[in-house]
């Protein structure tokens, strides 16, 4: 079997011969998706880690430790709104995703080596928290972009569900690492939770290291009117002997329509009447499922199911998240399959029964 046809067999999907991804674009996707997982890690973090983290610098206080674990949704917002946006459109997607190493690193530093002493080690831990969250956020915004922009259409959605993939993989490795850490005996001096925190900055830094050897979007680079750039990068992604004239052909057309149009995308697209259905949807969907309450559920898992009964919930959190991985890996099968409507109205079914 040819490896583009392998690669497609592992995405499960039926592709035409022009959409068959190469291995360099699964390995592009896979580097990408790397901020993902970070993602997952910094959810996933406070479920098996609050409790020892609250015992030992924060004096038991729920109120401490419920703000340590969900800050970070308000770094993820700063990253989002005021640093993803701006870095993936001035410094290039690749850039984007390499410079959230730079939070993360900061982040999970000092919440390895927050002090036992009051207030500081409190102090430490919200601003190391925030700043893991400004990671995510940059990756949440750069991630989908670029993956979404060197996919070939036929596998959007498949490719697509990969960062999704990779962020429940996240979590439930920041539950089973954690909780095997917490439980363990100490290392050098350092419990367990300072060296999941520790470990937590790796994807990030893998990422950063791995940046350069992977391709830029050809869209952004076209938009950029570096179209030699733009096409040379095309190829490498569909592989040398691929066809990508017609491809090439809609993303130039794609880039001087913009540029023709003033750059009235981002915002400027709430404006248009004609996209408002489209957009009131996706957002719609976006906003359902935070309200949902699953980072909640997500941040202090271990903390709920020991309050339902659960003799050892970092146990029962992992199956939890089991249950989460397996859903998101039958979904990235058959997305391209059954297309969208069919799995956000099966999700949308099961939660409202659960």
């Amino acid at each position: 079997m040819a490896k583009s046809q392998l690669g497609a067999a592992l995405l499960g999907a039926q592709p035409p011969p022009s959409a068959a991804p190469t291995w360099r674009l699964i390995r592009d996707v896979l580097v990408a998706c790397l901020a993902s997982l970070h993602f997952g890690l910094a959810l996933g973090f406070t479920s098996p880690c609050l409790k020892p983290i609250r015992e030992e610098l924060l004096g038991d206080s729920a109120p401490r430790a419920a703000l340590v674990g969900s800050i970070v949704n308000v770094g993820a917002l700063l990253g989002a709104l005021l640093l993803g946006g701006v870095l993936a459109e001035r410094c290039g997607r690749r850039a984007a995703l390499a410079l959230s190493a730079v939070p993360s690193v900061a982040g999970w530093a000092l919440i390895a080596f927050a002090l036992d002493s009051e207030p500081y080690g409190f102090v430490m831990l919200l601003a190391g928290r925030l700043l893991s969250g400004v990671a995510v956020g940059i990756g949440s915004f750069a991630t989908p972009l670029y993956v979404n922009e060197i996919a070939p259409a036929a596998l959007r959605g498949g490719l697509g569900t990969i960062n999704q993939l990779m962020i429940v993989s996240g979590i439930l490795l920041a539950y089973i690492a954690g909780a095997a850490l917490v439980a363990g005996p100490e290392l050098l001096g350092w419990q367990g939770w300072r060296w999941a925190a520790a470990a937590s900055a790796a994807p990030l830094t893998l990422l950063a290291m791995c940046a350069s050897c992977i391709d830029e979007s050809p869209r952004w680079l076209a938009k950029r009117q570096r179209l030699e750039e733009a096409e040379a990068a095309l190829r490498n992604l569909r592989g040398q002997k691929a066809d990508i004239a017609e491809e090439m052909a809609e993303i130039t057309a794609a880039s001087l329509s913009a540029a023709a149009g003033g750059g009235s995308g981002g915002f400027g697209m709430l404006c248009d009447q004609s996209l408002r259905p489209q957009l009131t949807a996706a957002i719609g969907l976006q906003v359902l499922c935070q309200l949902s309450g699953i980072n909640s559920v997500t941040f202090f898992a271990g903390d709920i199911l020991a309050a339902a009964g659960f003799p050892d919930a970092n146990f029962n959190a992992i199956l939890l998240q089991l249950v989460q991985l397996g859903v998101t890996g039958i979904s990235a099968l058959l997305v391209d399959r059954l297309g969208r409507k069919p799995l956000y109205a099966t999700a949308a079914g099961t939660c409202c029964i659960s």
